[in-house]
């Protein structure tokens, strides 16, 4: 592997690295809460599935688009504040519901809403953030 091929894959892994990390805790969060019938029955309406589904897809994006950022020498910390409340919600997702089948919808459905509602929060500041670089950068040639 010659040595441009392998700076590339490395700066592929690191940026990558967080936002698979990211989506494999949302899955983590997400299976454990579905164990309840009472937020199973809430998803199984389309609208709330796409809610769901849309503010997941865009914390993602916001943590690939941060890390991106951050790779272009532009301080952002959405990907790693994204990164601690996903771990901190898949860590809590298992103390606060031991058992989901037993939990009330209500305090279900208030902790899946902030972790979407944090996720869904750094994908404006993030898109907005990246939008404000490329208008600052796109007068030059970057193309390596």
């Amino acid at each position: 592997m010659t040595s441009e091929r392998r700076r590339e894959h490395q700066r592929i892994s690191r940026l990558s690295g967080p936002a698979l990390l990211y989506a494999g805790l949302q899955v983590v969060i997400l299976t454990r809460l579905l164990g309840a019938p009472a937020l199973r029955e809430l998803l199984a309406a389309p609208p709330v599935e796409a809610i769901v589904v849309v503010c997941q897809f865009a914390g993602l994006a916001a943590v690939f688009f941060s890390t991106r950022l951050r790779d272009m020498g532009i301080r952002h910390p959405v990907s790693s504040g994204l990164l601690a409340v996903a771990l901190l919600g898949a860590i809590l997702a298992f103390v606060l519901f031991p058992d989901p089948a037993a939990a009330n919808r209500t305090p279900l459905v208030a902790f899946l809403a902030g972790q979407l509602a944090i996720a869904a929060g750094g994908a404006v500041w993030t898109l907005s953030s990246w939008g404000r670089a490329k208008r600052r950068f796109e007068h030059l040639d970057v193309r390596g």
